[in-house]
C-alpha cells in the first residue's frame, strides 16, 4: 500500500504524463497554417483583428454573417492573439496546444481525485 507520502509524486507524475501527452498529440499542428473554418473565423474576420473593435466581437456570432452560435471567450483569445502576433497561425495553433494540454491536466487531476 502506498504510504501518503508518495501520493503526491505518483500523481504529479501522472499529470506531468497527461500534459505531455496532450502536446504530444497535437504539438505537429503547430507549423501549419490555417485550416478550414480558420479561413473563415479567424482570417477573414475583421473583428478579431486586433482589439480594436472588442465590444463589436462581444456581441457577435462566432461565425460570420450568421447568428447560430456564440463564441464570445473564444473569439476574444483570437483577437488577443492577432493584437499580440499579428497574422501568425503558429501561434493560434500554438494557444490550442497549451489550452489542450491545460484541459488535460484538469481531467487528470479530476480523475486521481476520485
Amino acid at each position: 500500500m502506498p504510504s501518503l507520502r508518495s501520493a503526491p509524486r505518483h500523481s504529479a507524475g501522472a499529470l506531468a504524463l497527461a500534459a505531455a501527452a496532450a502536446c504530444a498529440v497535437y504539438a505537429n499542428a503547430v507549423r501549419n497554417g490555417y485550416a478550414l473554418d480558420d479561413e473563415y473565423i479567424v482570417l477573414r474576420n475583421p473583428l478579431v483583428h486586433g482589439l480594436g473593435r472588442v465590444g463589436e466581437l462581444l456581441g457577435s456570432a462566432y461565425w460570420p454573417n450568421s447568428d447560430e452560435l456564440y463564441r464570445p471567450v473564444t473569439l476574444l483569445s483570437f483577437a488577443g492573439e492577432w493584437a499580440l502576433f499579428g497574422d501568425a497561425p503558429g501561434i493560434f495553433h500554438a494557444t490550442n496546444v497549451l489550452l489542450h494540454a491545460v484541459v488535460s491536466l484538469l481531467v487528470a487531476g479530476l480523475v486521481l481525485r476520485l
